[in-house]
């Protein structure tokens, strides 16, 4: 069915001129009866995002799903499917002929209408009668698939036309106001919808009322095509009756809502699981339709789109319902708390969620297979993507040439010494669409047999499965510079404060991190404080009750939708954990004190104190929480919605265990270590940061040995001797600045050894234990060129000069460390927010820098430092021993 060289030159006539358009003044008087008629309104999906699009075993159940709720509309437009928008000239082959007509065919069996979107818009020349034929010559294509609905989408293009069009055509608005009608009178006048390129008000140049492109799509488009828009702006927070109502005066018809609020192709660390709000149910009567381009992950839109078809079916708004005494931040849920009844016909977001959610839990039940690997987007830069009206994107992905496969990025070994190093080892990565020569990345087809795996429900990790190429996702939906970051910083808002609060100041002692029994800092007898020596004897909530428990709850899917709520609104619980761990971070002066002099064991604590071990506990059990469901959801059955969300839902529990191990204070420039690239599959194991304890020693020795290069059989006269050289001066002296990191078997699996000052720790060295160092290893016989590297490792303790890193290292990295994690931990990331732990603690106490000596010859070192985004001194070269250092 493909074309060849010849249909691809012929042209057709291209007849109609700017001043025949279709006059569109009567198309609202036209459309008055859709808005009286419910079953005619257009309520449904867009797949419309940027990035992988959906399987044909994904539409299809979405389309049985969209019958069951009683929408009625799906608009196929994935913008990097490859003969939608790259290629668009480009017929569709035998195999995706039969796979585009078994979708039209079931949307048509579940009473779903199947509108086939085209975006020509990127490089067509409205003037050319051969672009013109290739635009019929498609469109005709589809209809013989069984297609009845048609839609031509101009968004994210360049608004400058050629100049051979500019010789035909008054302006851009003409040019395709000219296309479309064609296509429109060509297809017989079919339900038809159009695109703008002007799609939201932040586009409207000027303004809404003022666009004079806007005004001539709005009088000249035919009354039967449906104009598309996302709001006020790409990504809406509120839609308005009033803005509507300007909307409608100028494009003399009501728009079908292209909406983006739970889009996520913009961020690959945002997901959106919210339920649709901020669009009062008074808007249908003054809409064509709603569809929601939702978020790249098929599976997680479960909530999106079912609680779009609730708010469709109801008649009045629900109030918002929340307590008087309620102080609410910035970022915080305008929804209110759940009422406890609603009547049918009344939409509360919250209450849909609630029901939304009770219809979720049983599809993480239903058998469903994987992808070889975990799904992971590579967020795309395009010229003007940042600013300027109109950005252009380059697509990254073709998607119907090949089978589908799927890997996730490595990251790349990084030669030394350069600026480009650090960018390489940052896993949020960023392609320049200006260096992408056309279409780049995996070829992909949606619209073939997808290449897939079953993936077995193991107690254990998922097996290895090998990886195929990198996948490179372009930019985000409709350009949505407008969204703000996923979790504004709290630093702007007023903190709470204790009833006694003093002035935050750095923190130089751990707070009573629960989790964490050594580094306790309340007094015995405080209420229900932990014991030293297990860490799990912490008082909680009902909920450690249910630690056993292996199925997921409702309970569950809530604390994850609040986790990933809405581009502008935390749920409750990420609204808590920031509000939380902001008051903790502030506040923690408070018990400095108590921790220090060891008071309040006979003596009850002051209240702002109890506050903040209260506030303390509540957060640790928050994090337990969610490494609960982190367990929980890798033993559903349905692996597919697994590996949709166990990149976001890893990524949560880690970066909460993270900070529930240590308070963490910013650190201006070690962003990359909190930025970390999910396993390619599921991992069972959960992992702890937590202080060293004594009894952690031998394990600890034990790391060191399986990482260190000094393997020499030589060492093995001297086992210890690797060990007392470069860990035990940590273990020795300056133990408090030790943190290990431990699977949930309670084993320890690596550690970060640090010391704030490292001059001061030589001299702790020199005055009370090197002496019995030498003692245990006294200076060998042999002569220097006759020494094996075992005796050479102990003539380095007897020799003074090599206790101290060079001055031009102290001045800069004023401290140390030293860092090892078992070769058998599969997870890269644990390493570096380990590191990160470490680093800030560091930094409360007033160090600003540290480095790291190894020798020359331990190439496992040096890659582990690189790793974690150490780099090598370049101020210090030769001798035995190479520096590598970092600032923070």
């Amino acid at each position: 069915m493909a074309s060849n060289s010849k249909d691809r030159s012929e042209s057709v006539e291209v007849g109609q001129s700017s001043s025949s358009i279709p006059n569109g003044e009567n198309a609202l008087d036209g459309n008055k009866n859709l808005l009286h008629d419910p079953s005619k309104f257009l309520c449904g999906v867009v797949e419309g995002f940027y990035g992988r699009p959906w399987t044909a075993e994904q539409r299809k159940e979405l389309f049985g799903k969209m019958k069951r709720w009683g929408m009625t509309s799906y608009l196929y437009a994935p913008k990097d499917d490859y003969k939608h928008r790259a290629y668009w000239r480009e017929l569709y082959t035998v195999e995706e002929a039969e796979h585009l007509t078994s979708l039209i065919r079931t949307a048509h069996q579940h009473g779903i209408t199947f509108i086939y979107g085209l975006s020509p818009g990127m490089d067509i020349t409205y003037s050319s009668q051969k672009e013109i034929a290739a635009l019929k010559r498609k469109l005709d294509q589809v209809s013989q698939f069984g297609c009845t609905s048609f839609a031509l989408l101009f968004d994210d293009i360049d608004p400058e036309m050629r100049e051979e069009d500019k010789q035909v055509f008054q302006s851009f608005a003409h040019a395709q106001v000219t296309v479309t009608n064609e296509m429109n009178e060509h297809l017989s006048r079919p339900q038809f919808l159009f695109c703008p390129t002007q799609y939201c008000a932040t586009r409207a140049i000027p303004t809404v009322s003022g666009s004079e492109y806007l005004r001539t799509i709005g009088s000249k488009l035919a009354p039967n095509i449906d104009i598309m828009w996302t709001g006020p702006k790409v990504v809406s927070k509120v839609l308005t009756i009033e803005a509507i109502e300007e909307l409608r005066e100028v494009l003399k018809r009501p728009p079908v809502i292209w909406d983006n609020l739970h889009a996520n192709d913009y961020d690959q660390k945002r997901l959106y699981m919210g339920p649709y709000s901020g669009r009062s149910v008074e808007l249908k009567s003054r809409l064509r339709g709603v569809l929601t381009n939702p978020n790249c992950e098929y599976g997680v839109n479960f909530v999106a789109i079912r609680t779009l078809a609730h708010w469709a079916q109801c008649q009045r708004d629900g109030e918002p319902q929340r307590p008087q005494t309620d102080i609410r931040l910035e970022t915080e849920s305008e929804e209110g708390s759940e009422p406890q009844q609603v009547p049918p016909d009344v939409y509360h977001p919250r209450h849909a969620l609630r029901m939304a959610l009770r219809e979720w839990l049983p599809e993480f039940n239903k058998a469903r297979t994987a992808p070889s690997v975990l799904q992971q987007r590579v967020l795309t830069i395009t010229p003007g993507a940042l600013e300027g009206p109109a950005p252009v994107p380059i697509p990254g992905i073709n998607t119907c040439m090949a089978t589908t496969s799927t890997v996730t990025t490595e990251t790349a070994s990084v030669p030394a010494g350069t600026v480009k190093q650090l960018q390489a080892i940052a896993e949020e990565q960023i392609i320049k669409a200006e260096e992408v020569p056309g279409v780049t990345g995996p070829v992909l087809n949606s619209l073939a047999d997808n290449e897939k795996i079953v993936v077995p429900n193991p107690p254990g990790e998922l097996p290895e499965q090998p990886s195929a190429e990198s996948e490179s996702v372009p930019p985000e939906p409709m350009e949505c510079n407008s969204v703000p970051a996923a979790t504004p910083a709290l630093a702007s808002n007023e903190p709470e404060k204790p009833t006694a609060a003093a002035s935050g100041e750095p923190m130089s002692v751990e707070p009573a991190a629960v989790r964490q029994p050594e580094m306790q800092v309340e007094p015995e007898g405080a209420g229900a404080a932990t014991t030293t020596d297990s860490p799990s004897s912490v008082t909680m909530s009902v909920e450690d009750e249910e630690e056993e428990e292996e199925d997921l709850t409702e309970d569950d899917l809530l604390v994850m939708t609040d986790l990933f709520y809405l581009p502008f609104d935390h749920g409750a619980a990420g609204h808590r954990v920031l509000k939380d761990f902001q008051w903790l971070k502030t506040n923690c002066n408070l018990v400095a004190p108590y921790a220090k002099a060891g008071k309040g064991a006979q003596e009850p604590l002051p209240p702002e104190v109890r506050e903040w071990y209260d506030r303390a506990e509540a957060f640790d059990a928050m994090s337990k929480r969610v490494t609960r469901l982190l367990k929980r959801l890798f033993l559903c059955e349905n692996r597919s919605l697994l590996y949709d969300l166990y990149p976001y839902i890893w990524d949560m529990e880690c970066v909460l265990s993270q900070l529930n191990g240590y308070r963490l204070l910013p650190l201006d420039n070690a962003n990359e270590l909190m930025a970390n690239k999910s396993p390619e599959h599921p991992l069972t194991k959960v992992h702890l940061v937590r202080p060293y304890r004594h009894t952690d020693e031998a394990a600890v020795r034990g790391i060191w040995s399986d990482c260190s290069s000094d393997r020499h059989p030589s060492f093995q006269q001297y086992p210890e001797l690797s060990a007392d050289r470069w860990v035990a001066p940590f273990l020795t002296m300056q133990p408090e600045h030790i943190l290990v990191l431990e699977d949930d078997d309670e084993v320890v699996v690596g550690f970060v050894a640090a010391a704030p000052d490292a001059h001061q720790l030589s001299r702790q060295v020199r005055m009370a234990w090197l002496d019995e160092l030498r003692t245990k290893y006294p200076m060998p016989k042999t002569s220097p060129e006759l020494r094996s590297p075992a005796e050479n490792c102990i003539a380095a303790l007897h020799n003074d000069d090599t206790l101290d890193a060079p001055a031009a290292v102290l001045e800069r990295y004023k401290g140390c460390l030293q860092l090892a994690v078992q070769p058998s931990v599969a997870d890269a990331s644990l390493l570096k927010r380990l590191v990160a732990c470490a680093l800030a603690a560091l930094r409360t106490s007033g160090c600003f820098g540290a480095h790291v000596r190894v020798p020359c010859g331990d190439m496992a070192a040096r890659e582990r430092l690189m790793n974690v985004t150490f780099m090598p001194i370049d101020s210090v070269e030769g001798g035995e021993y190479v520096y590598y250092g970092r600032n923070f």
